[in-house]
């Protein structure tokens, strides 16, 4: 395999004023912030005027956002005494949604919701029917934007900062390194990811497939539509990727070292997709072609794990229809929101080095929220909702990339 980084963008769209979109920035007047559930640690006095405001979007499916909720919670605490600041966690769900989340996860901030989208709309998080999530907003007493940024770069340092009123609008996002074939002069000027992401929302967008080589260790996720001709991979091993496209574990894959501690951000578009495995296939040609691999495939005889269902009143089912479909893990859970059975198992099978089999005849999709920290707290969390491992023997096809 040739050491080789390759940022492709193979695109076909008409619009000429992709890039020219405007969105709120440091320095603009903050919109009114619309909440229409109060749902925990409800502030006696929800007047927001002559307040610090640190305003966190987030969503239960969000595993970068769930990640981001001890470091709010330790700010929450250091500040729970200041009357003029507040610390507020803003999701577009319904409370009973969630409140299942809250009884797995403690957040000590403000938990909201606006299920109108209107804040979501107003801050330029929700764009083009998408969603930017997690995304952290610092408003001052004046209701002037400060920062706009992810959580990770939200210090206790810059947040000091924020409320001494120094200047803090030059801290940004930072942008992916080893960018080759870049697309015009575009690239120069904006976050490579965001311009991809842009590029599956544009309606003329035809076809899209971007590979971008990420930097940090940031949460991860993935979102999947083979049957619309659409996949996102953000911040995830070649072989999650891999792993998610055929359906298999990652322990079934076994790829050069040079690749394999590296992390990708993947984003593919195509309208004229009509079958689901014809639109893997098209994937998967992409990405090995891009990191110039080939494949083999062989047979071995290893230990397995049937999951069985024990108690099927148990299971999360997830019923409205505009929830979404996602799953992604930060540094102590697993997170899956809308997503079958299937998808629950390869992620829990790369975690634990397990070989996992569908046993459950579950044909819904479902939520679960399951920690990572050991193998017995994710068989409690499992547990949970209904669900047990049964150990076998049986054969399995590795893939073998060279």
């Amino acid at each position: 395999m040739k050491n080789k980084i390759l940022v492709l963008f193979i695109t076909f769209f008409t619009t000429s004023n992709l890039f020219s979109q405007t969105s709120l920035k440091a320095g603009d007047k903050a919109p009114t912030i619309t909440i229409t559930d109060y749902i925990s640690n409800i502030a006696k006095d929800k007047t927001l005027n002559n307040k610090y405001i640190l305003l966190e979007f987030w969503a239960t499916w969000c595993a970068p956002c769930l990640g981001a909720v001890p470091h709010l919670n330790e700010l929450q605490a250091k500040y729970k005494n200041r009357k003029d600041i507040s610390i507020i966690s803003m999701t577009y769900e319904s409370p009973e949604i969630v409140l299942k989340t809250l009884k797995r996860i403690d957040f000590k901030t403000i938990v909201v919701s606006d299920q109108t989208e209107k804040s979501q709309t107003d801050f330029g998080v929700k764009q083009n029917g998408s969603m930017t999530l997690p995304r952290t907003v610092l408003i001052d007493n004046k209701g002037v934007v400060k920062w706009i940024g992810v959580p990770d770069q939200m210090t206790d340092s810059l947040f000091d900062s924020f409320l001494k009123g120094d200047d803090i609008t030059t801290i940004t996002d930072s942008v992916p390194k080893n960018i080759e074939n870049k697309t015009k002069a575009d690239l120069k000027d904006e976050n490579s990811i965001d311009i991809a992401m842009k590029l599956l929302r544009d309606k003329q967008t035809q076809y899209s497939f971007s590979l971008l080589e990420s930097i940090d260790n940031h949460g991860s996720s993935s979102r999947k539509n083979p049957l619309k001709g659409q996949y996102s991979a953000i911040n995830c091993s070649f072989k999650k990727i891999l792993s998610e496209l055929l359906n298999v574990t990652e322990m079934q894959l076994e790829i050069p070292e040079l690749i394999n501690n590296k992390k990708y951000s993947l984003f593919y578009k195509n309208v004229n997709i009509v079958d689901e495995k014809k639109c893997i296939e098209d994937i998967k040609t992409n990405l090995l072609k891009s990191l110039d691999l080939r494949e083999k495939i062989e047979s071995r005889m290893v230990e397995v794990y049937f999951l069985k269902v024990i108690d099927k009143n148990k299971l999360q089912i997830l019923t409205e229809k505009d929830y979404q479909s996602h799953w992604g893990e930060n540094d102590t859970h697993l997170v899956f929101s809308n997503i079958p059975v299937g998808t629950l198992i390869k992620e829990v099978s790369n975690l634990q080095k397990m070989h996992i089999i569908d046993e459950t005849n579950l044909i819904e999709n479902y939520y679960f929220l399951l920690r990572k920290d050991s193998k017995e707290n994710l068989k409690k969390d499992l547990e949970s909702y209904g669900l047990t491992l049964e150990k076998v023997d049986k054969s399995v096809d590795y893939y073998i990339y060279e």
